[in-house]
C-alpha cells in the first residue's frame, strides 16, 4: 500500500514496477513491537493459568501491564502509520487529480 501511494510514481503502474522502493522503517518497527505484544502476553496468560502462589500471580499480573504498556504503544504506531500512509495516498490522488485537469483534451 506504501510503495503504490507513491505520489511520485507514474499513474499506469506496471506490476511490480514499485518494488524497487522500501517502506519506512515505521512499518517494521510495528510488526516487530506487535509480534513482541503478542509474545509477552501469550506468556501472562500461560503463567496466570499455572500459577499456584500470590508470587506467581504477581509476576504474571506484572506481565499482563507490560503487554498492555507494549499494546500503547503499537496503538500509537499504528495510528502513525495510518496518517503517513493517507497522507501518502491523499498527495498522490491530488497529483493524479492534476495530471487529468492539465492533461489536453
Amino acid at each position: 500500500m506504501w510503495r503504490a501511494s507513491d505520489p511520485e510514481a507514474p499513474a499506469d503502474q506496471s506490476e511490480g514496477a514499485w518494488w524497487g522502493t522500501r517502506p519506512p522503517l515505521l512499518f517494521a518497527v510495528l510488526w516487530f513491537v506487535w509480534i513482541v505484544l503478542n509474545f509477552v502476553y501469550n506468556v501472562a496468560t500461560r503463567l496466570f493459568l499455572r500459577a499456584e502462589t500470590i508470587e506467581e500471580l504477581q509476576f504474571a499480573s506484572l506481565l499482563t501491564t507490560v503487554s498492555d504498556a507494549i499494546s500503547v504503544l503499537g496503538g500509537l504506531l499504528g495510528l502513525a502509520v495510518v496518517r503517513r500512509t493517507t497522507a501518502r495516498q491523499e498527495a498522490r490522488a491530488a497529483r493524479l487529480r492534476s495530471d487529468i485537469v492539465a492533461r489536453p483534451a
